[in-house]
């Protein structure tokens, strides 16, 4: 009798065990079917990882949230293939993508708080940045570094005036200036997303005119052509998302026009060295514009320093421009430090 309460007892708890395990693979199903739903696209271990991940996000896209209800970012993404995977997890309703990078792995949009917290559980994601905002600056000027003096020199039996096209990254081009014209070979808009580069401020045709200026005005490199991107609107203001397309755009179109020069009068923040940390998209666009033999030119900005200077100069591959005055002393307003490269009447 002892032998058949024992069985049946081992039987009873047996199939007790088989009940609880039928049961908790049924909860893992329901549990990983749930989380599908809301994560589309992630294996199972992307979809366990997710609850856990935590991205690093700038202290600048919590404050503009706080005051504005969204935020302009840059995602830096793990993978390029991840794009395409990790957009599809984000609602359109939370997150409104803009500029798409090519040289560096992220995209550029706008985020409102439910987005953000997405976001920041998405383990595709490496970091999230604000889309910093840049100001127009202004360097001249012909006569004072005798820039007249080298047209009538020759080499190779060809007057030295200028060759190639200079991409032209500012407020965009007036291309019906009788000076510039013949110079203007094309152009892209990146505030309005169209092919009209035309100038709604006037910096943009002033440094034109500066750069290859042709006709009643002549610039320091007249021979030379214009390929405009605007990237700051009337007021001056200027994202690093649209200047990340805007160098991506020259550089990609490098053989098309004979770019050879970038140039960028425009800049924000103050730096001691080296910034790309801080503006991660344009330094890889610019990184590819350089290792493809462009040169890149931004002006140090006008804040005074003496000790650092302005965004995109403060870039490593980049050539960053000081100021010197109508004196040839140094221009007071302008930053300078040891990064600068060149200096130029401001």
């Amino acid at each position: 009798g002892m032998e058949r309460n024992v069985k049946n007892r081992v039987e009873r708890h047996g199939m007790e065990f088989l009940v609880i395990g039928v049961m908790l693979v049924i909860s893992f199903f329901l549990f990983k079917f749930t989380l599908g739903n809301d994560i589309v696209g992630y294996v199972t271990a992307d979809v366990n990882e997710s609850i856990f991940a935590n991205v690093p996000v700038d202290d600048e896209v919590e404050q503009q949230l706080e005051s504005e209800g969204e935020a302009d970012i840059i995602i830096e993404f793990n993978d390029k293939k991840d794009i395409e995977d990790a957009m599809k997890s984000v609602k359109i309703k939370n997150f409104s993508e803009g500029n798409r990078f090519v040289d560096f792995k992220g995209v550029a949009g706008k985020v409102d708080e439910e987005g953000l917290k997405k976001l920041k559980k998405n383990p595709k994601i490496k970091r999230i940045y604000i889309d910093r905002e840049l100001k127009i600056d202004l360097v001249n000027s012909v006569k004072i570094i005798n820039a007249s003096s080298t047209w009538k020199l020759e080499n190779n039996g060809m007057n030295i005036t200028g060759k190639g096209a200079v991409c032209v990254v500012d407020t965009g081009i007036d291309y019906n200036h009788p000076s510039l014209t013949k110079n203007f070979l094309a152009g892209y808009d990146y505030v309005n997303d169209d092919n009209n580069a035309m100038d709604d401020n006037g910096h943009g045709t002033h440094v034109s005119g500066i750069v290859a200026g042709n006709g009643s005005v002549r610039g320091v490199a007249p021979g030379s052509k214009i390929v405009a991107i605007k990237v700051c609107n009337a007021g001056g203001s200027c994202s690093a998302s649209d200047i990340t397309s805007a160098i991506e755009w020259c550089n990609a179109n490098r053989s098309k026009y004979d770019i050879r020069v970038i140039t960028m009068s425009l800049g924000g923040g103050l730096y001691t060295t080296n910034c790309d940390a801080s503006y991660p998209s344009i330094a890889a666009a610019v990184n590819a514009a350089a290792g493809n033999g462009i040169a890149v030119f931004a002006a140090s900005g006008n804040s005074g320093s003496v000790s650092s200077i302005a965004a995109p100069a403060c870039l490593t591959n980049v050539i960053a421009v000081g100021g010197s005055d109508k004196n040839d002393g140094m221009y007071s307003g302008g930053n300078r430090n040891s990064m600068i490269g060149v200096i130029a009447p401001a």
